[in-house]
Parts: structure tokens; sequence; C-alpha cells
């Protein structure tokens, strides 16, 4: 059976009325943009300005924290008395903490290479496997009537149905150049 079109025409009215709505949204967004710009121009002048003393700031800063840890390490045994840890005094804190070491890969190595070599190596337990849900699997199970939306919330699954969704996309060129004739 052949497909039917829709032979009807669009209202010219309705058409007139959501390009109106289409320009007054534009309108609203060119001006947002501009606004914007301006504050981002102001913005990087303001960042300019102070750059050169953030920069030194932040180096003294970095500098300072640098000569008080050799300066702890230093003094770690008179300091740090038992199992104390943190030493909280009037200006701030300084703390040593273990931490474990990090595990990443070595540059050049693939991680499906590394997990394929971990398991021949039978360090396979290395690997850690991760069971999730096969939503497209549950998905076509519904559809075909295998399970039903009941069955599913019982086991703690919705399922969102597909629906319609809104899109409005602005020729904001086109409403530059009416705000720019509009004056």
């Amino acid at each position: 059976m052949a497909k039917q079109t829709d032979k009807r025409t669009p209202d010219q009215g309705v058409l007139d009325e959501i390009d109106r709505r289409l320009l007054a949204i534009g309108r609203n967004r060119v001006q947002l943009d501009a606004a914007e710009a301006l504050l981002n121009d102001e913005l990087q002048a303001v960042r300019e300005r102070h750059a050169a003393e953030i920069t030194h700031l932040a180096g003294k800063v970095s500098l300072g924290v640098e000569a008080l840890e050799g300066y702890v390490r230093q003094h770690k045994a008179e300091a740090f008395t038992g199992k104390l840890k943190t030493l909280r005094l009037m200006f701030g804190s300084v703390a040593f903490r273990t931490r474990k070491g990090s595990v990443a890969l070595r540059k050049g190595f693939a991680l499906d290479d590394v997990i394929a070599e971990l398991k021949r190596s039978l360090l396979g337990y290395f690997v850690r496997t991760r069971e999730e849900l096969n939503k497209d699997r549950i998905a076509a199970a519904l559809a075909d009537g295998e399970v039903s939306d009941e069955m599913l919330r019982t086991m703690g699954i919705t399922i969102a149905r597909a629906g319609e969704s809104f899109a409005c996309d602005l020729n904001l060129e086109r409403v530059s150049d009416e705000l720019r004739k509009a004056g």
C-alpha cells in the first residue's frame, strides 16, 4: 500500500506568527550575544591589567610553599611527635599523608593490549569486569512483548517512551539584518 501524502497547505497566518516570534527571540538573542561580547572584552581588559601582578604573586606563593615544605621536612622530627600527621598553627596547618602509588599505562602501551597480556599471564584478576544493564535489549524485549512495563517497574527499571521533541534554530544573520533595517 502506497503511503499517502498530506495535501494540505500550511496556514500562512500561522507561519507568519511563528516567524514573527522567531524574530522577537532572535532580536533578544542578538542583544544577549552583544552584551556578552562586551562583558568578555571588559573582563579580558581587566585580566590583562592585572596579569603581571597575579603571575608575580603566584610565583612567590609557589616558592614559599616549596621552601616551607623543605623546612618542615628538615625539621619533621622536632615538629611532629608520636602519630601526629597534622600541625594546626595560628596561621595555617601543615600535614604529611601517606598515599598509595597510582597506576597508569606507560606511554606507547594500549589498554586493550595490556589487558590481554594480563589475562595471558594469569594476572587476569587485575582486570575489573563491570556488569551493567543491556538497555537496548530491554527496550527490544519490551517492544516485542517479552516483558511488560509492570514487570520492569517491580525490578526497579523504568522506560522513558520515545516522543516528539521541539527545536528552534534562529537565523541570526537575517535577524541582525532586520535589526539594522529597523535602526
